[in-house]
């Protein structure tokens, strides 16, 4: 079970809290409780800017945005799980996001990710318990319209951090991502056709 609360704080900020409940094999009773993202989200800041702290999925990638019960397949992708971890990639930190203006018909956008390091599975390693040496993410997308029915997005994306506590060794992530979506002009959303990929 996932409860989801949001409220606004004042104008300017969102607190957001997501929360799961339940246990791994099915009518069984009892299980644990965890807080899956808990941030504050500040939308109206000045120059098409917006930012995030707290807990929360990384966006690295496009398939990691999404809650693990929302994936539209059965089962998570194995690169997926094998470099981002089995419940996705969350981490503790903050984020900053900015449209940098219209490009080739679209929008470009850039978000940066200052976290922890502690939790990604190539990273928590030898770092769990230790956040002097923090992890970035750095993202760029372009979306927009390819034609009255259809939408585009693709993007690239850049995990570094290290993977000892000394801060000597460096992990790097690189990823490229794209979704084209596509609908019936006359049957609305009921005939449509998705693409995803994630490299």
């Amino acid at each position: 079970v996932e409860r989801e609360l949001r409220a606004d704080v004042d104008h300017y900020s969102k607190a957001v809290v997501i929360g799961a409940w339940g246990s791994e094999a099915p009518c069984e009773l009892g299980g644990e409780a965890v807080v899956e993202e808990g941030y504050m989200l500040f939308d109206s800041l000045p120059c098409n800017l917006k930012a995030q702290a707290g807990r929360f999925l990384s966006q690295f990638g496009a398939i990691n945005r999404v809650h693990v019960h929302d994936y539209p397949w059965t089962t998570l992708p194995t690169p997926i799980s094998l470099y981002l971890g089995e419940e996705g990639y969350h981490e503790q930190g903050a984020a900053l996001d900015s449209l940098w203006g219209r490009l080739a018909g679209g929008v470009l956008r850039h978000r940066l990710e200052l976290t922890n390091g502690e939790t990604h599975p190539f990273l928590a390693q030898q770092m769990a318990g230790n956040s002097d040496h923090p992890a970035y993410v750095n993202r760029f997308s372009w979306f927009g319209d390819t034609g009255r029915t259809s939408y585009l997005e693709i993007g690239a994306s850049h995990l570094f951090g290290h993977n000892d506590a000394a801060g000597k060794q460096e992990t790097q992530l690189v990823g490229a991502d794209f979704l084209w979506k596509w609908k019936h002009p006359s049957f609305g959303g009921f005939r449509s056709l998705v693409l995803q990929g994630e490299f």
